[in-house]
């Protein structure tokens, strides 16, 4: 018994050993890679050496942040070490970029399950309790739901999915952001060479409004709102369900015109291709929204519709 106990502590010790060499690794790989941190290289960009560099040389470089990422999440993580083994897939098997897709996206309906299971922030993070509070760090938790993930080219609309290669504590591995965007690697006319999304970002999967058969995002709508001017910072969007089975989309604004409700049904029937009923309220009526505005009010789900 003895004997066994010196085994079960010798690999403790192993381990505890590879997760500090990974770590130091993953850390100094991140302090190589670093320029300009204390302030801005030039009046035009943060760091130009990185701002500006070519695709092949931004590859390098992700190409070897990778490298160091895999077994410092595989010996850091109870989350990334329990998935590898869940899937098959070996940290070696993430050799670069190109080998992404073998690592199926994480959601936030996992990371979710993860916390709900080790409470309070779940298995996620690289760092123990004793390290965030030494350093002085807060986690927080966010609400949200889920997309469903999907492949697309550079070009073509999709979801967006995030590796990030810079952080020490919490750095995600192929997440599922959920918003709608397409991409592309050409430098932008500012000069700067990484990827980008053209036209920003077009709304959330898991916010896709389905009315009558036509679809639309909220930042739609929000679009068509604040393209009449003079339009308050505070709206809302109402689905319901008329007493017939209709299911109809009422805007409410702020405004100190009331006769402007014919010009916002006009943008928003222009801009998602719906009628709907608008009403128009004295500024300061609706509540002041915070943090992320959910101005989207569902009453059909409510109603049962």
């Amino acid at each position: 018994m003895r004997g066994g106990g010196r085994d079960e502590t010798g690999a403790a010790a192993v381990s505890d050993d590879r997760a500090v060499r990974t770590r130091v690794h993953w850390l100094d790989t991140l302090a190589r890679y670093k320029r300009d941190p204390d302030g801005p290289g030039s009046a035009e960009y943060w760091s130009p050496s990185l701002d500006c560099a070519s695709r092949d040389e931004l590859r390098a470089i992700q190409d070897a942040k990778l490298a160091a990422l895999r077994p410092f999440f595989y010996e850091n993580s109870t989350f990334y070490r329990r998935r590898f083994d869940r899937l098959g897939v070996l940290p070696t098997d993430l050799r670069t970029v190109d080998d992404l897709p073998k690592w199926p996206v994480v959601d936030k309906a996992e990371m979710m399950a993860d916390v709900q299971a080790a409470p309070p922030f779940g298995t996620y993070t690289r760092h123990d309790d004793a390290l965030w509070a030494a350093r002085g760090w807060m986690m927080f938790s966010s609400s949200g739901s889920t997309g469903m993930p999907r492949v697309f080219r550079e070009g073509t609309r999709g979801l967006t999915v995030c590796t990030s290669l810079n952080s020490e504590s919490s750095p995600p591995l192929r997440f599922l952001v959920g918003d709608y965007a397409t991409f592309t690697s050409a430098r932008c006319e500012c000069g700067r060479t990484h990827l980008r999304a053209v036209g920003a970002f077009a709304g959330r999967a898991d916010e896709l409004i389905n009315l009558r058969g036509v679809k639309m995002y909220p930042v739609q709508l929000e679009a068509a709102v604040r393209a009449v001017p003079g339009v308050g910072d505070e709206y809302e969007i109402v689905l319901a369900t008329t007493a017939g089975g209709l299911d109809v989309l009422t805007a409410r604004v702020e405004h100190a015109d009331g006769s402007i409700a014919a010009r916002v049904a006009r943008e928003i029937q222009a801009r998602c291709e719906v009628r709907c009923d608008v009403e128009v309220l004295a500024p300061g009526t609706l509540p002041k929204t915070e943090f992320k505005a959910r101005r989207v009010r569902d009453m059909r789900r409510a109603s049962g519709a």
